[in-house]
């Protein structure tokens, strides 16, 4: 392997790391915008977070989300439940009252540093 292939692997793996940085800070730019249009509703909030999420992850289209916040569950469109997901514990004033869930329909833990927990370990 000469310095050019070499240079041309790390270039590859260096685009890829940054396109997957400008989509996680764009969700967190719409997020922002999204809370500032609807600060006095939640509800919209949370769906529009759902709808949203999916779109910042490596692999969005097979990705899905769901939040569930008192009792209530706002889903990605066509949202269904995959076999690996990861979650998080919605806090508020450091008391859990709901979660996050992104659910992947397709194994991909092979190829990211992430590794989702298969839905029967959760």
């Amino acid at each position: 392997m000469d310095h050019s292939d070499k240079y041309d692997k790390v270039e590859t793996r260096l685009e890829k790391q940054l396109r997957e940085r400008v989509k996680e800070l764009n969700c967190l730019y719409n997020l922002t915008r999204l809370i500032e249009e609807n600060e006095n509703s939640i509800e919209s909030i949370l769906q529009g977070a759902a709808d949203l999420l999916p779109s910042s992850w490596q692999y969005p289209e097979f990705a899905r989300a769901r939040i569930l916040f008192k009792e209530q569950a706002y889903q990605s469109h066509n949202f269904r439940t995959g076999q690996w997901k990861q979650q998080a514990a919605l806090m508020v004033f450091g008391q859990q009252l709901g979660r996050v869930e992104i659910h992947y329909l397709k194994n991909f833990h092979r190829l990211m540093k992430v590794r989702f927990s298969k839905k029967k370990d959760c």
